[in-house]
């Protein structure tokens, strides 16, 4: 049956000025109104109303006793082109359509009430068409959300953004909602732990990502951790840093530059899809966290640490572009909440994968990424200028590309397809051996070996199912293909195969026991007392920033993976090494490439897709986030939990 094919068709007086007779027609995809034959030829257009664009529908009658007329609002927000640019904005546009045909209210009231509930029912994704017995459809369910808001976050407008640009849209939508002020640190963390999820459709956070963290690893630690962590989670902007609404307005095809982000992630929610969104498990010395968004370490780190004093300037603080964009930035963000409100209205849920990471003292998950080096200071030690908002980050991350820092680390990963370095140039760790010259390496072949496990599908293997028991063969080690007048002494290579000191018995009981103490399988990861296993690629050298993240953005200002999904199964893994840049040409690229994820493909920058990998610094001093909050400073390592979480998103089809 065609979606063009009509599902209902009848005349409404189409309430504008001046009041116009209209043959108004329903399909699955659009609501068209054409004049009737006793307009006048010179009618204004007449609206095409879509569906994708509709909020809600409500049934209004006239306050008027005797008059027998029944009322259709249909609410909707359409995209519009902004004057004199590309960019687009989505506004509010309202239609009352007067069904007057018959003499009493009540018959004109049934037929309003039939066309409400079709409309109710396409925008709930109940399947209607031409052919479907009406008199079968349903009343549509009001889904009922906690909506948690962090009013100290950003700018501490997190609370006025909902009250006066998100819930006016929700009042327009089928939904009933309980509001929470967070009051500290960990507050959302330990709501989720004794949170009936039954009571909820779906929770909402009105913050940055520092909220959106603590959730996940609150829903995480529950014994019944599988089924909290499938509730539809949707955001909405309310910090400096909004990468996971600005990633989701990303995936959508929508915009969200800061003038338009809360308005568009508002309709996004009220119109969401149910998307599969990945976590990733982050090992510490101590701990062990999951991650949303990101691991990072070196530049990354500094400006978004370092840039915490300047919070209240809103997202700009994470913006390293030139001055002049601040003026730019500190417009309000309201309609990237708007997309993202407008997504509650429509139950169409993505699966969203996490990590999980783990230091020497804990476990922990995360959304978004994993930073060390500039990055992760400037956010952290910014905290300071955080009554400037987003500015924060610019004016930190300036301060600090001027006292650039250097990072001595080792990077491990197993990478997600073969792997060469960029150029095909392995670099000596020494200034000799550089000065000397490069090596050339063939290719790193992509790695299915697991702490002495075999298996055929990494995917199936990060997910705890499917072991298999044929193992291709793996390459040489490093000694059998250097040239033998180029034999490398201990260390003097950056990028080398690291041999598995754990192969064997001992391996594998060690990860074992580890999975045993863990609620989430994490096959990927060995004990971060033991040594990587062999199939993976390390990197040793100075580093000016080492960022592992997932999602399309860490910021609307730093697109950092632009072909990533929700759902992806890969980190990517950049890193900047200090030998190989200047400082002029890094600060060019933070200026002018960082929007549009651009600085990728420049010859500096070092970006590779893994399944896992683990980052042990080797300096005494510095900063290392987890989705942009701080973790403490050591060893730490993460991989994937592919579609463990599912989020309020839409997506281009």
């Amino acid at each position: 049956m065609s979606s063009v094919d009509p599902i209902l068709s009848a005349t409404f007086q189409l309430c504008t000025q001046p009041k116009i007779d209209v043959i108004v027609t329903l399909t699955s995809t659009s609501l068209t109104c054409i004049a009737a034959p006793s307009c006048k030829s010179n009618t204004p257009k007449l609206p095409v109303i879509f569906l994708d664009d509709i909020v809600g529908c409500c049934i209004l009658k006239s306050s008027r006793k005797d008059e027998s007329a029944a009322y259709l609002k249909v609410v909707s927000y359409p995209k519009r082109k902004k004057f004199l640019t590309r960019k687009s904005l989505r506004r509010k546009v309202q239609h009352v359509f007067k069904a007057q045909s018959a003499l009493s209210y009540q018959d004109n009231e049934n037929v309003v009430h039939k066309w409400h509930l079709v409309i109710s029912n396409l925008l709930d994704n109940v399947p209607v068409n031409s052919s479907t017995d009406l008199t079968t459809l349903k009343e549509v369910k009001k889904r009922h959300f906690l909506i948690l808001i962090n009013p100290f976050g950003g700018r501490g407008k997190a609370k006025q953004i909902f009250y006066e640009e998100a819930e006016p849209i929700l009042k327009e939508c089928n939904v009933s909602y309980d509001v929470v002020l967070t009051e500290r640190a960990n507050h959302a963390k330990e709501m989720m732990l004794s949170l009936d999820i039954k009571k909820y459709y779906g929770i909402i956070t009105v913050s940055g990502d520092g909220l959106i963290h603590e959730v996940f690893n609150g829903l995480m630690k529950r014994p019944d951790w599988r089924d909290a962590v499938s509730i539809p989670f949707g955001s909405l902007p309310g910090g400096s840093s909004n990468a996971l609404c600005c990633s989701i307005n990303y995936t959508a095809g929508e915009d969200y530059f800061r003038e338009v982000i809360a308005s568009v992630s508002t309709y996004i929610i009220a119109r969401h899809r149910k998307e599969r969104m990945s976590l990733a498990k982050v090992d510490t010395k101590s701990n062990s966290f999951f991650s949303h968004l990101s691991v990072t370490w070196g530049l990354v780190a500094d400006i978004d640490i370092e840039s915490e004093r300047l919070r209240l300037m809103g997202g700009a603080r994470f913006s390293v572009t030139a001055v002049a964009r601040l003026i730019s930035d500190l417009s309000v963000h309201d309609q990237l909440c708007l997309n993202m409100t407008l997504n509650i209205t429509k139950p169409h849920l993505s699966f969203m994968n996490l990590f999980a990471f783990d230091t020497p003292k804990q476990r922990g998950y995360g959304f978004l990424s994993v930073s060390w080096g500039i990055f992760a200071d400037v956010d952290i030690e910014s905290e300071r200028f955080r009554s400037l908002g987003g500015a924060r980050i610019t004016i930190g991350g300036l301060v600090r590309l001027f006292n650039l820092r250097k990072y001595r680390g080792r990077l491990s990963f197993l990478p997600a397809d073969d792997y060469s370095p960029k150029n095909g140039i392995w670099r000596t760790s020494s200034t000799s051996e550089l000065n000397r010259g490069t090596y050339d390496r063939p290719a790193v072949p992509r790695s299915i070996s697991v702490v002495g496990t075999k298996c055929t599908n990494l995917n199936a293997m990060a997910r705890g199912d499917g072991v298999g028991d044929d193992l291709p063969p793996l390459t040489p080690p490093v000694d059998a293909i250097v040239s033998p007048d180029m034999q490398p002494s201990e260390s003097s290579y950056n990028l080398i195969r690291v041999q598995n000191q754990t192969d064997g018995a001992g391996g594998s009981e060690g990860a074992s026991k580890q999975m045993a103490s863990s609620k989430v399988s994490t096959p990927l990861l060995p004990p971060l007392t033991e040594a990587v296993p062999k199939e993976w690629v390390t990197v040793e050298d100075d580093f000016i920033t080492v960022i592992a993240g997932f999602l399309s953005h860490l910021d609307g200002n730093l697109m950092i993976s632009p072909k990533a999904k929700l759902h992806n199964d890969q980190f990517n893994l950049v890193f900047i090494r200090s030998s190989q840049i200047s400082k002029a040409r890094l600060v060019s690229l933070f200026m002018n490439n960082m929007e549009d994820g651009s600085f990728l493909n420049d010859a500096h920058v070092e970006s590779v897709m893994v399944k896992a990998f683990r980052l042990e610094p080797l300096c005494e001093n510095g900063i290392l986030t987890v989705d942009g909050e701080r973790i403490e400073y050591g060893p730490v390592q993460a991989q994937f939990l592919p579609g463990i979480a599912s989020v309020m998103a839409k997506t281009v089809e």
